[in-house]
Order: structure tokens, then sequence, then C-alpha cells
């Protein structure tokens, strides 16, 4: 078994894509594939398959777990290559509804794959492409209106050249800062911080502190910034000279990939604008930097 198709869920809220991915499914070597779709949709594609000259292996999987479960079942075949047939033509470069030059990416690597995941791109499954980066399974994003050897967005471990890839938003998002004149020094600081946002189940999207442990900068969904202020507010009780404060209506503007210049090259475009950063921070890895910016600006930025 050479490879894995995995038929999205958007596929068959077009009729005539779901054709059109059947007629591609009939054209291929069925001994080299099996075919992963949607559990809602088993009685219409079975009955398309059954008209097949010979059996073909096929699976469903539950809403939001196909992208994992292609991966898993590519394990257990032996496959190296996972298909994610789908009505978009790859991964871009940019939202193509809020850029209108993004451009397809040919080639990404497993790490810039995940960061775009995080960022939002719903293509992508950080889970899966874990997986597959430890299996070293490719992952062929193809829309099934092109040709039958056209690929979208091919993900393994080069990637393609290098340089930045994308630029991705997180909107709504809030920026909660938390200052202190007896915090430097004082060990257990980020931990009461995050222990307090835990205990209410409010989730972390990015974390910014200064060397001199005098601030620590949060950013969170902007539905739960309140309840971050409260949860907080009563986590530092009685810490002298502590500030908490909560800035709304901010976006995160993700760029994923590695080139030495790419924040001075940022920051230099961003200010020339008039958009200002209220947070910059980095990936370990380098292969993204995350800059915090008002709402307002997201589509100019």
């Amino acid at each position: 078994m050479s490879r894995i198709v995995q038929l999205t869920t958007q596929i068959f809220s077009d009729k005539a894509a779901q054709e059109k991915a059947v007629e591609m499914i009939k054209k291929r070597d069925h001994n080299e594939m099996a075919v992963l779709f949607p559990d809602t949709h088993v009685e219409p594609l079975f009955a398309a398959l059954s008209e097949l000259p010979v059996p073909i292996q096929a699976r469903s999987y539950a809403q939001g777990q196909g992208k994992l479960k292609a991966v898993e079942w590519a394990q257990e075949l032996g496959a190296k290559v996972v298909e994610q047939w789908t009505i978009v033509d790859g991964v871009f470069t940019a939202d193509p509804e809020k850029v209108a030059t993004a451009e397809i990416i040919a080639q990404l690597n497993y790490r810039e794959a995940q960061e775009l995941a995080s960022a939002g791109t719903g293509l992508l499954d950080r889970e899966a492409l874990a997986l597959a980066e430890e299996l070293g399974v490719e992952i062929h994003i193809r829309s099934i209106h092109q040709s039958a050897s056209g690929i979208g967005t091919v993900i393994d471990a080069e990637g393609g050249d290098k340089g930045m890839k994308a630029v991705s938003a997180v909107s709504d998002v809030s920026l909660i800062s938390i200052t202190g004149i007896a915090f430097e020094g004082v060990a257990g600081i980020d931990a009461t911080a995050f222990g307090a946002l835990s205990n209410e189940g409010i989730s972390v999207k990015l974390v910014s502190q200064a060397s001199s442990e005098r601030s620590l900068g949060l950013v969170v969904s902007q539905k739960d910034a309140q309840r971050a202020v409260t949860a907080l507010e009563k986590a530092f009780e009685g810490v002298r000279g502590t500030a908490i404060k909560a800035t709304e209506g901010l976006t995160i503007l993700n760029i994923v990939g590695r080139h030495n210049y790419a924040l001075e090259r940022a920051i230099y475009e961003l200010r020339r604008n008039n958009v200002w950063m209220h947070l910059i921070a980095n990936s370990v890895e380098g292969h993204q930097i995350s800059l915090v910016i008002r709402g307002t600006n997201e589509k100019k930025a």
C-alpha cells in the first residue's frame, strides 16, 4: 500500500465535487490506495465504490478526526503518502479572502505546517502532522478540481526552499499585562499566573516576558479576557505593587518560515503603514514570529 486518500467533509457539500472524487478514485490503481471518508456519507460512497471491478479498502472517520485517522491508517498499512482531497487548491501564503495576491505554497516542512496549524489554518492538524513527521509520511493536499497529477501543497521533511512561507492571523484576542515591583528574582510568578488561568480553563495563546522579570504578557481569547483578569487579581492578591490589565480587540499576526531578517522587515513595513505592535514573540525553533496588533489593522497588516 503506497498511499491513503482522505476525502474531506467539504467534498460532500457539493454534489459535483463528490462525483468528481468518485471519478478520480475509479481511475486510480486500487492496489496502491485505501480510501478514508466521513462517516456521515457512508451509504452514497459505498454505493459508488461498489461499481468498481475490484474491491478497494475503505474506512470512515468521525467529524474532526479525518486527518489524524489518515496518518494512523498509513502507519498500520505501511503507506508513505496521505493524499488529503478537498475543494481548496492547497495551503495559501495568506487568507485569499483577505489578501488578493495570496499564492499556493508548493512545499512546507512538518514544523512550518505545525506552526500554520496552530495559527488556525483549517487544512492542517498539529497532532496528525506530529505523527506524520515521526513516521516519515508525506501529506499531499490537493483539490479534486485539479488534474489527476496535480498536487497543491506537499508537506514533508525537506519543505522546499528556506525563507518566509506564509502570514496568518488569529483574531479576537486580548493581551493580559501583569506587572509588579516585587516580581524580580521571585520564583513561581509564572507558575502562579498559569495555575490561576488553568484552574479557570483558560488557554494561553502567546507568552512574553522581559528579562527584568517585572512584567509578564499573556494573550488569551477575548471572550476569556475578563475572567482571566479576575482570576489573576485573586491569585496575586496581597502582592505589593501588582497591576493587571487587559487590552482587548487585538490580533496575533503570525509570520511562518525561516529568514534572518524577517523581524526587521516586518517591523519596518508595519510601522511604515502606521501599524503598531503591542507585543513581539517568536517560537523557540525559529519557524514563527508572532506580532500582536490592533484588530482593526488586521487586514491591512
